[in-house]
């Protein structure tokens, strides 16, 4: 057993299933805890592994464009600071560089980054439904509450209901 400056860590026998919580465990002992269960999973279908798989590249892609605008942006940034270190006021600072056009241009790419992270969020948790994860284990698997969890299993199953809606 691990110990503490306090003493042995101790499991908590109030926790679910007489399991120590996770926030008293060393980084050695968490992995047993991150592992999957002994039962198996569904397998994904081939319609989600295709989507999935699209949204993952155009997530890529959205990164990456976001990073390269932040980079111009950096740069544009640090043009608007030398103006201002030479003396000049904002007027001509902002005037002598291209920072007001940086700034909707990052706008832009970090709005399109998030829409499509929410996206690819969607496509994970239907595929990961179907595979027979839990929206708690979901929740656990992103690192995030089980009501935001929630809401991105209903508004998978809303868009996969949509598709069905429409061919009947």
């Amino acid at each position: 057993m691990a110990t503490t400056p306090n003493g042995p860590r101790r499991p908590c026998v109030s926790w679910v299933g007489g399991r120590t919580p996770s926030h008293t465990l060393g980084p050695a002992e968490m992995l047993p805890l991150l592992s999957f269960p002994p039962y198996s999973y569904g397998v994904m279908g081939p319609e989600h592994s295709e989507q999935l798989v699209a949204v993952l590249d155009e997530l890529d892609q959205a990164i990456r464009h976001a990073a390269t605008v932040l980079e111009q942006s950096r740069k544009a940034n640090r043009v608007f600071r030398n103006q201002i270190v030479k003396q000049r006021n904002v007027r001509d600072a902002f005037l002598a560089t291209p920072a007001r056009e940086e700034m909707a241009s990052v706008a832009a790419a970090l709005k399109h980054l998030e829409e499509t992270r929410h996206r690819s969020r969607t496509v994970i948790f239907a595929a990961g439904l179907d595979e027979g994860l839990s929206i708690g284990e979901l929740s656990r698997l992103y690192g995030f509450s089980r009501q935001l969890a929630q809401r991105f299993a209903k508004e998978a199953r809303d868009q996969q209901a949509e598709p069905k809606a429409a061919t009947q």
